[in-house]
């Protein structure tokens, strides 16, 4: 026997927001010329959860020695079990599979307010949906079809004092006498969107008498995660890197550049309690005196910065329909776009299931991970 899935709007690579609708259908192709009766009613269930796990060192009350322990925790956004109906036969009798094409419909709208959909080495939020085809002479069947999420994070709605322009200033205080490092970054405003340009002004006045021979300027994600009873555990990674020209001993410089926003999900994920992506302008000035680089001697400071989705002036589109997917737009604003089809088709046999997805595609890895986070 072989399972066809055909799922209208549905597709893999296709981003769904809080109160869209997805309407589709499972089709079953029966080969053989007796009918098939299933151990219990066919369903598909769709979950939404987040989870984050991290190891770290403790220690035994009253001992030196110290162990090494696995934090995780979990929360469920929805789950829910939709139980097909057979749309020939008015959902009279699910169980029975005659020979031929069978068509079993559904639909499903996605809870308001969900966090997007992340993925990383300590935490994730993910969302999916899962056939189950029982059988009676053999263990269910389980096709799993992964659904990509997008969070609404709007701009017009956060304080007035992340968009109005602002200037940050930094200090550092060199050891030996070797003098004194100030520096200060200027920025127009503190609410973005992905694709986006910041441009900024560094000013680098340099008091000591070493050469700066390192300026740079990171956009740069801070993610936190948390779990009960456990201290939250920090991860760092810089996305973008502007290089600056050195400064002198005894002598200033006015830096004028933009960094571009890369594509990342919304600050926090758009309100998940457990991964807490955060994003900022992070300064590095390094010094080095008699041609050698000092480790000391480093000025390091980072000035958060609120990435959404609705940029100001901008209204939050209404929920897609039954007949419509939501996808993303450049500007990182959702559209209605007709539906798509996606057609999946999954041969067995009594031990063995195949699944051939349309595409698989491969996220690249961020590039200058720390977890020596300044600021914080």
């Amino acid at each position: 026997m072989g399972v066809s899935i055909e799922i209208e709007g549905w597709d893999p690579a296709q981003k769904y927001f809080g109160g869209d609708l997805i309407t589709g259908s499972v089709i079953i192709e029966n080969k053989s010329p007796n009918s098939k009766i299933l151990g219990q009613d066919l369903t598909i269930k769709f979950t939404g959860r987040a989870e984050s796990h991290w190891k770290e060192q403790r220690k035994n009350v009253g001992h030196y020695r110290q162990y090494l322990v696995t934090t995780c925790d979990s929360e469920v956004y929805f789950e829910e079990r939709i139980t097909l109906q057979n749309k020939v036969e008015g959902g009279v009798d699910n169980r029975e599979i005659r020979p031929g094409r069978s068509e079993y419909g559904f639909s499903f709208r996605f809870p308001v307010g969900l966090p997007q959909s992340f993925k990383s080495d300590h935490g994730k939020v993910e969302y999916w949906a899962e056939v189950a085809y029982p059988k009676s002479w053999a263990p269910d069947h389980r096709i799993r079809l992964d659904l990509n999420i997008g969070a609404v994070l709007d701009l017009n709605m956060v304080p007035r004092d992340w968009a109005r322009p602002g200037k940050f200033n930094m200090s550092k205080t060199f050891w030996w006498g070797w003098g004194t490092v100030d520096a200060v970054l200027s920025l127009p405003s503190r609410i973005f969107v992905p694709l986006d340009d910041i441009n900024f002004c560094l000013e680098v006045v340099n008091h000591s008498h070493c050469y700066l021979k390192k300026i740079r300027v990171y956009f740069c994600q801070v993610t936190t995660y948390h779990s009960k009873g456990s201290e939250p555990f920090k991860e760092g990674a810089r996305l973008s890197k502007i290089k600056c020209k050195p400064v002198h001993p005894r002598n200033s410089a006015t830096i004028d550049g933009s960094i571009s926003v890369p594509e990342v999900p919304p600050t926090q994920l758009g309100g998940c309690a457990l991964v807490q992506p955060q994003y900022g302008i992070m300064i590095k000035v390094i010094a080095t005196t008699f041609g050698k680089i000092i480790k000391s001697a480093v000025l390091e400071g980072r000035v958060p910065v609120l990435i959404g989705t609705v940029p100001i002036g901008r209204s939050v589109p209404a929920p897609a329909s039954a007949s419509f997917a939501s996808s993303t737009s450049s500007s990182g604003l959702a559209t209605n776009r007709p539906a798509t089809v996606l057609r999946q088709t999954i041969q067995f046999s009594e031990r063995r299931v195949v699944l051939t997805p349309p595409g698989d595609g491969q996220d690249d890895d961020e590039d200058d991970r720390f977890t020596n986070l300044a600021g914080d």
